[in-house]
């Protein structure tokens, strides 16, 4: 086996590794500088996270126009940055079903939460007050942290 020196991780990877024969047959292909198959399939998952980040802001913001308010004003360098697939109330693990949190009224980008966290907050129209005395009543049921 003949290694080939890969351009995104700076390392060499044994032809199996690769992907590809060697270096040499990479620049033939279009001249592309050899790029080996675990670097291939991380750059996939980034660019797929990209378009779910973009979908997700697209969808949120048709849905806050049709619902009558302000459409999340978060960039999508700031989802990106920010994104994590554990919801930021509960730490459930949430995979792609996490949904983007924002405020209604200035559109600014709050975090990422599981559904149950996201209707939770919305069913409870925002107001801290009102979830302090839902957490203050089921106290008083018994129920402990």
């Amino acid at each position: 086996m003949r290694p080939s020196w890969c351009s995104k991780c700076e390392e060499w990877k044994d032809e199996y590794s690769s992907g590809y024969i060697d270096n040499a047959e990479a620049w033939r292909v279009g001249n592309r500088p050899f790029v080996c198959r675990d670097c291939r399939a991380k750059a996939r998952e980034v660019r797929e996270l990209i378009g779910n980040l973009k979908q997700r802001r697209y969808t949120t913001e048709v849905n806050a126009k049709a619902k009558g308010y302000t459409p999340c004003s978060a960039t999508l360098r700031q989802l990106l940055l920010t994104f994590t697939t554990h919801c930021q109330i509960c730490d459930k693990e949430c995979g792609t079903s996490i949904h983007l949190d924002h405020d209604h009224e200035t559109g600014a980008f709050r975090g990422w939460l599981c559904s149950n966290c996201n209707w939770g907050i919305a069913h409870f129209c925002d107001q801290p007050r009102l979830l302090r005395r839902a957490a203050l009543y089921l106290r008083r049921c018994g129920y402990k942290d």
